[in-house]
């Protein structure tokens, strides 16, 4: 571990980490966090107080109660993981470009190089190479690949490089023609909602639009909910049926807790 760079061991900003269980959806051993003061504490990379000074991280890894060590990572490092998914030559390549502290991964089969630079808020990790300057813990072994240096380097324009190669920003495509209508009718357009993933949400929508057009014609009284008369310019009013063939659309709405208020006055039609 003395390979590690001098800038990063200073700093308490380490934890430790055990091996796990097989992750299913990667095919790899999960790496869990934990704090080197309570390893019985999972660490947080946004949280202090899980972390710990590199001599602490060390120690409880040489007691044999961690299998390694890793660092919450911050500015002004960027930390590049490259996987096995990568090919050799392309690992290569990276390290190569950038130039600056590399060792091997705690699986034996990528590499991580540290870099000072900035990424303004891109950090992301597609399949074979990740970038991240904050809120994600690097996992360092200490095994420097010979031929890199033994610091961290500047190297911004040679991570924007590396960037543009290995990790093209998504690009945004956009259609000059018009909107065009959908050949469908109402009743296909709504098939199409209902077999949605929210579809049970649009029957229940649709059913209450059905319900209130059950409701009468006339015009209906207005309430406000302390049951006075407030005219036509209240804020609080609502709309209370008035006639007893309303019981369809009043069963509609009655999982709406929002459509009545215990002090809303009812009103019942004159004979």
């Amino acid at each position: 571990m003395s390979a590690i760079p001098q800038a990063l061991r200073e700093r308490a900003r380490w934890i430790v980490w055990r091996w796990g269980e097989l992750d299913p959806a990667t095919g790899k051993r999960k790496k869990p966090p934990y704090c080197p003061s309570d390893i019985s504490r999972h660490a947080s990379c946004t949280n202090p107080a899980t972390w710990g000074t590199f001599e602490q991280a060390i120690g409880i890894v040489e007691a044999g109660k961690a299998d390694g060590i890793g660092y919450a990572a911050c500015a002004p490092e960027v930390f590049i993981d490259l996987d096995a998914e990568l090919s050799e030559a392309d690992q290569a390549a990276v390290m190569l470009a950038l130039d600056s502290y590399s060792e091997r991964s705690p699986s034996g089969e990528g590499y991580h190089v540290v870099i000072r630079g900035n990424l303004n808020g891109r950090g992301r990790h597609p399949q074979g190479i990740g970038v991240f300057q904050e809120n994600r813990f690097f996992y360092f072994t200490g095994e420097h690949v010979r031929g890199t240096p033994t610091t961290i380097e500047e190297r911004q324009a040679e991570l924007e490089d590396v960037l543009a190669r290995f990790l093209p920003a998504d690009e945004v495509t956009t259609s000059s023609e018009p909107p065009q209508p959908v050949p469908l009718d109402d009743q296909k357009l709504l098939e199409h909602a209902f077999e949605a993933k929210n579809g049970e949400a649009c029957r229940r929508l649709t059913r209450l639009g059905l319900a209130r057009s059950l409701l009468p014609r006339r015009e209906c009284v207005k309430h406000d909910i302390s049951g006075r008369d407030p005219g036509p310019t209240s804020e609080e009013t609502r709309a209370v049926p008035c006639d007893s063939q309303t019981a369809v659309a009043e069963a509609a709405l009655s999982s709406r807790p929002d459509r009545r208020h215990p002090r809303v006055a009812r009103i019942r039609r004159s004979d």
